[in-house]
């Protein structure tokens, strides 16, 4: 006997040991997850495992507690490693189950008694090969039946692919015995690269004796075949595809989302836009999360590290979990996610994704660094910048009620203005040029929880609703106006009748915004106005303005979402006889919408809604002085003339000094 031998096995008894105390404690130690690694040739000195396949079973084990179940993932290179799979179809006709003899027997489960969920076979060029042995194997799981052959075959179908399986003809297979098949697959275009979804479909039948002809059952398990590149991604056309959204708040809403494609063959930035932080008063500052979602169309792994600004180094960053690169399909066969040896990384064929909480206090956004998974030679930078604006203190919300996800909600804030300086770049002074009075907003008594609501406007309008609220405090003087900030979001459903056909063109659109302004607008109604609505974009771009800086706009979960900040002001318009004027003015370089609401009379009344776009406004003419944008079909405020352009700021100017002459003498 060997020196060392026994500490070695005691050793070995109290890991045992230790083991059997954690599964009785009623901690779930799930066998390890599969690990996807490269597909493609070798790259940079390493390995290559080639084609590989996994699938994903529902493992339970017992507990303190009782059984607990849950998803598991096994598998190995394809065809080397067979699958040997047993369908109880005689016995009990309850599913398909992976047998795995390196598993078996490890905690006294057998892991035959394992569903099969979903099959995944990832190949390099449209080209694979997968050996399943197919078994009668029911009287193992159950002793007290009497074993006896039954007959069996497997169908397989792949959209995409001429898929083949070997032998072709149904087999009488024995107790303990095996159909050996071979299935191999040929894309119809091996060079599109991405997932296609087909099915594994296992038939099996009692033995002739019983004189059944045909089949007892046949069960269908979803098979996922991922055609990759045989590359990396810095190679043009097949850059990895990401998808960034970050949420914030109680309800986690989304409340940005980028998509776009990176080869990792150069640093680049991206910028998430502007987090307006609106929190109740007196609570903590709202918590932002970022998940990011990586499509690898490759047979290269990719490693993801996260910057940590405290420690000044980059850290990995381990999956939270990963998808299939499909959509979820109708019958909810796939599952929503799995888990994989984290050394799998951004795996070929797959979508991995990440979860990370936001940096709301150092900095100014976020850094990761990607490069091949062995390959660390030459990382790149993902650099991620956003703009937090503070200062606002809800005021209470508002949205419409009985739906799921609402078309519509409003937030109104009280904000403290960022430019306080006496200037020509005071926002408050830039405001009251517009409205002709100093702003003034409510204190955060003010409760706006009911002040909104669902209104009819027309036949062909969607996502529409009222604000109609009163002031409910004094001014200081006959000179101010009543201001309220509201932060407005739409959530408009791909399914309304004017994008139905055209929502890859504005969800693929360079400029989400400009694709939807193309098909519908943003309109606001004010009763107290002579021409009642008022086409937003359209007065934006005639006012100079670029609609993209002032609505944020991304689509998520088929809803396309626009948020914008509306600084609704109880004046009237200084162009006689237009609808409620607009403008834009900026705070610390954040652009607000500033919109009257036609009238002084101690509330705030208007109507958002949603319609078709209309007359598209024409171009401002850069060579006439003042000419903000001439008369087109948006209605309201886009039909200034040369004449009172030329004038407003003049008067309004005039308007300044006299209050600034009356305080003086005040003082």
């Amino acid at each position: 006997m060997k020196k060392g031998f026994f500490p070695s096995l005691s050793l070995f008894c109290l890991l045992a040991g230790l083991l059997f105390a954690l599964c009785m404690s009623g901690i779930a130690w799930a066998l390890p997850y599969y690990q996807l690694r490269d597909v493609s040739g070798q790259r940079d000195g390493h390995t290559i495992a080639g084609s590989q396949w996994f699938a994903t079973v529902w493992e339970q084990r017992q507990a303190a507690g009782g059984w607990i179940r849950y998803r598991d993932t096994n598998g190995g290179e394809a065809p080397v490693v067979v699958m040997v799979t047993s369908a109880d179809l005689v016995s009990n006709f309850n599913g398909v189950y992976l047998h795995d003899p390196q598993y078996s027997n490890l905690y006294g489960d057998d892991v035959s008694f394992d569903p099969i969920e979903s099959v995944f076979l990832v190949i390099k060029e449209g080209r694979g090969t997968l050996n399943l042995d197919f078994g009668n194997y029911y009287a193992h799981h159950e002793p007290y039946m009497t074993a006896q052959p039954a007959m069996e075959d497997v169908l397989l179908s792949v959209a995409d692919y001429t898929a083949r399986v070997q032998p072709g003809r149904p087999e009488l297979v024995s107790m303990d015995s095996w159909l050996q098949t071979t299935m191999t697959f040929q894309a119809d275009s091996p060079q599109t690269y991405g997932s296609s979804l087909g099915y594994l479909t296992f038939r099996q039948s009692a033995s002739f004796d019983t004189g059944f002809t045909g089949y007892r059952e046949s069960i269908k398990i979803p098979l996922v075949v991922a055609n990759v590149f045989d590359g990396t991604a810095d190679e043009a056309g097949n850059e990895l595809y990401f998808e960034m959204t970050a949420t914030g708040g109680d309800d986690s809403e989304p409340i940005a989302r980028q998509r776009f494609r990176w080869g990792a063959e150069r640093d680049m930035t991206l910028d998430l836009g502007t987090f307006f932080m609106l929190r109740p008063e007196g609570a903590s500052m709202p918590v932002y999360n970022l998940q990011t979602r990586i499509a690898n169309r490759t047979g290269t792994r990719y490693r993801s590290q996260r910057y940590d600004g405290l420690r000044a180094t980059y850290q990995d960053f381990l999956p939270e979990f990963w998808m299939y690169d499909l959509p979820r399909d109708l019958y909810g066969t796939l599952p929503g996610n799995f888990q994989l040896d984290p050394q799998s990384q951004i795996a070929p064929g797959l979508v991995t994704v990440y979860t990370n909480s936001l940096d709301m206090t150092y900095g100014s956004g976020e850094s990761f660094r990607l490069y091949p998974y062995q390959g660390a030679d030459a990382p790149r930078d993902l650099r991620l910048t956003y703009r937090r604006v503070g200062g606002m203190t809800v005021l209470g919300t508002a949205s419409s009620s009985g739906d799921v996800t609402p078309p519509w909600s409003v937030t109104p804030f009280r904000m403290t203005f960022a430019d306080v300086a006496e200037n020509q770049n005071n926002t408050a002074d830039e405001i009251a040029e517009y409205t002709g009075g100093r702003p003034v907003m409510p204190d955060v008594s003010f409760d706006f929880s009911a002040e909104a609501g669902d209104r009819y406007i027309r036949a062909d309008a969607f996502n529409s609703f009222e604000i109609d609220s009163a002031v409910s405090f004094d001014l200081p003087t006959s000179d101010d106006v009543a201001l309220l900030p509201v932060h407005v979001r739409l959530r408009i459903s791909r399914r309304e009748p004017l994008l139905v056909g055209r929502w890859s063109e504005i969800e693929d659109a360079d400029s989400v915004i400009g694709a939807f302004a193309g098909i519908c607008a943003v309109w606001v109604r004010s009763e107290a106005a002579a021409e009642l609505d008022m086409n937003l974009f359209t007065t934006l771009r005639n006012r100079g303005y670029s609609v993209e800086k002032c609505v944020q706009a991304f689509t998520y979960n088929d809803f396309l979402y626009l948020d914008f900040i509306v600084l609704l002001a109880d004046a009237v318009s200084q162009n006689a006889g237009k609808t409620a004027f607009c403008q834009v003015v900026e705070d610390d370089g954040v652009p607000y919408i500033l919109i009257g609401d036609g009238s002084v009379d101690g509330s705030w009344r208007l109507s958002f809604y949603v319609a078709a776009a209309g007359e598209s406004p024409s171009d401002p003419d850069p060579t006439l002085p003042g000419q903000q944008g001439s008369s087109g079909g948006g209605g309201g405020c886009d039909g200034l003339s040369l004449t009172a352009a030329g004038l407003l700021p003049f008067a309004a100017l005039l308007l300044r000094v006299r209050r600034k002459a009356r305080r003086k003498r005040q003082g």
